[in-house]
């Protein structure tokens, strides 16, 4: 795992790392709720957007990507991709990330 992210009720925990994927975590049971296969090389950052409509998510030099992605989506149905930026230079690295707006219209 290298990153964690608390949802703002204290109830829901993202996780993502090594694989490449974002796992939502119902905290109060340790209930794993949602896998979303989110990038194709491992996952440095993750985070609820400020109202947590949206999750962030960035991987490593492999794929040099920020992604956006719905956060209300039920199991059964695919993950929403809402946006995409792949970031410039070989050996660009991101790890920490935020957004500041009230979840613009991405």
């Amino acid at each position: 795992i290298y990153c964690v992210d608390l949802h703002k009720n204290n109830k829901i925990a993202l996780t993502a790392g090594q694989d490449g994927t974002i796992r939502l975590w119902d905290v109060q049971v340790g209930y794993l709720r949602f896998i979303y296969h989110a990038h194709s090389s491992p996952i440095l950052g993750c985070r609820f957007s400020p109202t947590c409509r949206y999750i962030l998510s960035s991987s490593d030099a492999g794929e040099r990507s920020i992604k956006i992605w719905s956060a209300s989506m039920p199991s059964y149905r695919k993950p929403r991709l809402v946006g995409i930026r792949i970031l410039g230079g070989q050996n660009t690295l991101t790890k920490r990330m935020s957004l500041d707006l009230l979840d613009p219209e991405v």
